[in-house]
């Protein structure tokens, strides 16, 4: 909203622990005290302002930071990942509710367990056996920059009704000498590997080395070192080896994660991202 042009003075957040560290960076928002919501927001409201002021669900749900219905809107991030139950308690802040995330994103980690469906997601409660959110219940952003236009065909098809297309920018980003854009199947012949596979993270480190013989062509925000003009288009772009910083590899369950980097360190160390999937899902493509 700040970078939209809100002015700052208008924007609060309260840093974890009350206060910022003293070498912190300016975060580029006015900086609450703990417990300074209520006072933020009714210094703006007797002045005839509105502000924007951010919390957790704690926050919202405490009376003594926002009495109830004393915001005009409350803005749910994530609430693909949000369950209903902090839904409920912060909602009592606010006259409206916006519920903003992917109802398709794997659901928050839990570490205890609950009975279905108390851990269903505040948008999977809206959704119900749909999986993309109808028009009359709210508004589905069709396209996707993050990915380019053969894994979004894929992925579309699988989880959002076919609904979901590539931003003609998604494109402009290609890697080459290593294969073919979208999703590539390497079957992998094993026996009895349900949790723990050699095999399967032998062929991880194959196609990663092969990855990083390729390069990277992408048209860079400005042009700088390194770009030239793209004969097709006439845009600048950038080309620039893949490195192993341009990697990650997701395992299915923490054992084989557990097992990856053992193996690539016999195998001459492929120094990519490595993670369960659990600790993937704020990583973006």
């Amino acid at each position: 909203m700040i970078a939209a042009g809100l002015d700052p003075r208008l924007v609060g957040k309260a840093p974890q622990g009350g206060r910022l560290a003293p070498d912190a960076p300016d975060p580029g928002y006015t900086v609450l005290g703990t417990g300074g919501q209520l006072g933020f927001v009714r210094e703006h409201r007797d002045a005839g302002r509105g502000c924007v002021v951010g919390g957790t669900a704690w926050d919202f749900s405490n009376d003594d930071r926002f009495p109830r219905r004393g915001l005009d809107l409350l803005v749910i991030d994530e609430a693909g990942q949000f369950s209903l139950a902090p839904t409920i308690a912060a909602s009592v802040a606010a006259d409206r509710l916006l519920l903003l995330g992917d109802p398709q994103q794997l659901p928050q980690v839990s570490q205890g367990s609950h009975p279905e469906p108390v851990d269903t997601s505040a948008l999977a409660w809206i959704l119900g056996d749909q999986d993309t959110l109808p028009a009359r219940l709210g508004y589905f952003l069709a396209e996707t920059r993050r990915m380019r236009p053969e894994l979004t065909e894929v992925v579309s098809e699988l989880s959002y009704d076919g609904r979901l297309s590539a931003h003609a920018s998604a494109g402009e980003r290609e890697a080459l000498g290593c294969g073919p854009a979208g999703l590539v199947w390497h079957p992998v012949a094993h026996h009895g590997n349900s949790n723990h596979s050699p095999e399967e993270t032998g062929t991880v480190i194959s196609v990663v080395r092969a990855a990083l013989a390729g390069t990277l062509r992408e048209s860079p925000a400005g042009s700088g070192s390194g770009s030239d003009v793209d004969r097709g288009s006439g845009t600048a772009t950038r080309t620039r080896p893949l490195t192993p910083a341009d990697i990650i590899v997701v395992a299915p369950t923490t054992r084989k994660w557990s097992a990856s980097p053992r193996r690539s360190a016999l195998q001459g160390s492929v120094a990519c991202g490595w993670a369960p999937w659990t600790d993937s899902r704020g990583w973006r493509p």
